[in-house]
């Protein structure tokens, strides 16, 4: 495989600029894949505190998924 060109110089870099970001575009992955995960236990314990309100140990995990998420969106 030709990986440099005369005239254009890498070639390789121009035409697969992933390879670059892969480690970004990944971490980007992992992260919008964490979230949604997050937000998917938020939501079920969210139903299981209004159907238990007085279930302590469900509103502290509930503030815990708040503040996993909370933590998340500032990266």
């Amino acid at each position: 495989m030709i990986n440099r060109c005369p005239r254009f110089g890498n070639i390789r870099a121009q035409f697969f600029p992933i390879e670059r970001d892969l480690p970004r575009a990944v971490l980007f992955l992992q992260r919008a894949s964490s979230m949604r995960r997050f937000r998917q236990g938020q939501a079920i314990l969210a139903r299981l505190t209004k159907l238990s309100p007085d279930n302590a140990i469900w509103k502290q995990d509930l503030a815990r998924f708040d503040r996993l998420i909370a933590e998340l969106a500032k990266r």
